[in-house]
């Protein structure tokens, strides 16, 4: 339960890099 929790918040952390990414080339 614990390595599945840790599991979301590495995925969350990662989404919001690619979306900051994605709205750098967007700008």
């Amino acid at each position: 339960m614990y390595f599945l929790k840790q599991n979301i918040i590495i995925f969350s952390v990662f989404q919001k890099i690619l979306g900051c990414q994605a709205i750098f080339y967007i700008q």
